[in-house]
Parts: C-alpha cells; structure tokens; sequence
C-alpha cells in the first residue's frame, strides 16, 4: 500500500470516528441508541388519571415521570434493526480499517 493511499485511508477513517462521536454527544450522548417512538410520546400525554384518586383521601399523588423518546445515537447499539447503529458499530470498523492501515509492513524484494 502505497504512503499516500495508507494516510488517506487513516485519515477518512478518524473522520467517520469523529463523526460518530460528535453526533453521539449531540444528540445526549447517551449510552444506547434509540429512536422517536409514537408509544413513548402516547404514554407522556396528560391522562388524567390523578383524578380518579381526588376523593380517596390519601397522600398526595404526585406527577408521573416523563418517558424520553426523542432520538439519541448512543455509544453502544440497543437491539435489532434500526437500534443497531451506534458508536461502536460504526466508528468500531472505521478504526480497525485505520489500525491496519497504519501497521508497518515489509517489501519483498524481486530478487
């Protein structure tokens, strides 16, 4: 491999990395990937189910917590499809493509 041809194989794959990293911590930098999810955004509308408990007299009942359902590309992939995509399943072969790259190599001589 030629010296020019192996630093632009380095080079494009610390890009895709860089990539992957920023775009990780854009989006939260959670740990898993997750997707915009239609049933998350179902479940934290206003149900009004504290109502059913108003003449109960008991503690107060207090909010429920909100689900996040909002895209994040995580560090780790978090199940099949989509979910797949993650840091490490991209940036992870971009580096090792860079690693070999970069590993010295001997010329034969045509003796």
């Amino acid at each position: 491999m030629g010296a020019v041809r192996r630093v632009l194989v380095i080079v494009c794959s610390l890009a895709v990395t860089a990539q992957a990293v920023v775009l990780c911590l854009a989006t939260g930098g959670r740990s898993f990937t997750r997707f915009a999810s239609k049933e998350l955004a179902a479940m934290n509308r206003e149900h009004g189910l504290e109502s059913l408990f108003d003449g109960a007299g008991g503690a107060v009942v207090q909010d429920l917590p909100t689900v996040q359902g909002e895209f994040t590309f995580g560090w780790l992939p978090a199940g099949g499809g989509l979910e797949n995509l993650s840091v490490v399943s991209v940036a992870g072969p971009a580096v090792l493509v860079s690693l070999l790259a970069a590993w010295p190599c001997r010329r034969r001589s045509l003796n």
